[in-house]
């Protein structure tokens, strides 16, 4: 040790055994590295550049003279004078005590990686990987994702501003009273977030800046798997509902729903809800208002298939009857969206022909009700017929009935068909069409007269009548 003056300058220990500052950075100036810095006389000058470099003590062996005592006093370096000590015996000691500290750090740093590993084996998600960092730091500690809401270990902490992409980072406060480690947590050049600690000291060992890292990279491993498992939960999901809403694998669904934690009820209608134009897709607002209150909150069926979403309610929503809550939920957006509601289903069996019920509500909401939620049993006669509307049976009575009449209205810029279509909600009262039409009892008699003239059919006749009620109704639902 005294025949190599630079190891013999720079070498630091922390020595109990040595150091009365218990744990202080001790400095050993063996006679060699003494007169490589310019000899006894030139100590005193040194003294207050030790200080500034972190020094707690510096050992020497030669007695200090009076201007080396004062320099040690006025910056409170304490000065050891070892003379019954040689430097090869003082090196024994220190090497023994740094190398019991690495293999103390060693142990803990294998524990601290046994910690993180029991962590992730046991599958309990960020908590017990925030828990360990917390062990480790002794300090709180927290997950900021770059998308979202922080995970706490214990309560909510004060959380800084972090500094995007660097791998690790130390934040002062503005006050300058506290600080917070930060490490990124990434995946394949992705950053996920950072994992903050409130910082026990300003500047981190090297061990911590390691144990910071490796708990990132814990985190990083164990948001792999929570994404895999919710990309697996997902997919599950989405094939249950779609076996529950076709009506598919009824034997199995109460299995499947419980598996997947969804509240499968029986007295309650199912709800199909879409854009009230059929061209358009649901509004994401719309959507989310569902989730929240049906998926979030309550966990019921809801299936999103981009044009329409559809849903299994209970019979009772937080104490009303279950449409009542949904569409107080989705207020703010009425007139963007239809609604259709089945009977109860009471048996999960039904499920096929509930949806066919909700279908038909959905059609006459979006058709003859402007968007007005619909139940099936308000539906009356446009329920009998929306089987019909899109059938090749329905467009050939439209065409049969009412193709001439339409024919003509395009041609010459006349209303006859709203004439007829008003006629039929009057039920084919006179006086209360040319009122509601702001029309003179002759101008609507001749009107009319064309009308037959045209679908080739007698207004007065009942069959004609049921046959024209038909072809007009039919027509709305298109």
């Amino acid at each position: 040790m005294s025949s190599d003056v630079a190891w013999a300058v720079s070498a630091r220990a922390r020595t109990p055994a040595l150091d009365p500052l218990q744990g202080g950075e001790l400095i050993l100036l063996p006679p060699a590295a003494v007169d490589w810095l310019g000899g006894e006389g030139m100590f005193a000058s040194l003294i207050a550049g030790f200080r500034q470099a972190g020094a707690s003590a510096v050992c020497v062996w030669f007695r200090p003279d009076a201007a080396a005592r004062a320099a040690a006093e006025i910056n409170k370096l304490p000065l050891l004078f070892v003379a019954n000590l040689s430097p090869t015996e003082l090196e024994r000691v220190v090497v023994t005590h740094i190398a019991g500290q690495l293999r103390s750090g060693l142990a803990q740093q294998t524990e601290r990686q046994t910690n993180l590993l029991d962590a992730l084996a046991a599958n309990r998600g960020l908590d017990s990987l925030l828990k360990v960092v917390t062990e480790t730091f002794g300090s709180p500690a927290a997950y900021i994702p770059a998308v979202g809401q922080p995970t706490f270990s214990r309560g909510r902490i004060p959380l800084p501003e972090i500094a995007v992409g660097q791998e690790f980072t130390v934040i002062a406060s503005p006050d300058s009273q506290s600080a917070w480690w930060g490490a990124l947590v990434g995946r394949e050049g992705k950053r996920l977030g950072t994992l903050v600690v409130v910082a026990p000291r300003a500047e981190p060992k090297a061990a911590e800046t390691l144990a910071m890292r490796q708990a990132a990279a814990a985190i990083a491993v164990e948001l792999g798997r929570l994404e895999a498992v919710a990309e697996v939960e997902d997919r599950l999901r989405t094939e249950f509902l779609r076996d529950l809403f076709a009506g598919r694998s009824t034997h199995t669904l109460y299995g499947r729903a419980r598996s997947l934690g969804l509240a499968l009820h029986e007295d309650g209608p199912l709800m199909i809800i879409g854009s009230v134009d059929p061209r358009l897709t649901l509004s994401s607002y719309v959507k989310d208002r569902l989730h929240t209150l049906l998926v979030r909150q309550s966990a019921f069926p809801m299936l999103d298939e981009g044009a329409e979403v559809m849903a299994l309610l209970p019979a009772t929503l937080r104490g009303d009857p279950a449409p009542g809550p949904v569409l107080r939920a989705l207020s703010p957006f009425a007139g963007d969206y239809a609604a259709g509601f089945s009977e109860p289903l009471g048996d999960v069996r039904r499920v096929a022909e509930a949806l066919q019920e909700a279908r038909i509500a959905l059609l006459v909401s979006r058709r003859v009700r402007d968007g007005a939620p619909t139940h099936f049993g308000e539906t009356g006669a446009y329920g009998l017929l929306a089987p019909l509307a899109e059938t090749t049976v329905g467009k050939r009575v439209i065409e049969s009935t009412l193709g001439m009449l339409v024919a003509y209205d395009r041609e010459h810029n006349a209303h006859l068909t709203d004439t007829i279509e008003t006629y039929i909600a009057c039920n084919f009262n006179a006086s209360a069409t040319a009122q509601r039409l702001n029309l003179h009892r002759n101008s609507l008699a001749y009107r009319l007269h064309k009308i037959e003239d045209l679908i080739g059919l007698q207004l007065s006749d009942s069959e004609d009548r049921l046959l024209t009620t038909l072809a007009v109704r039919l027509r709305a639902l298109l």
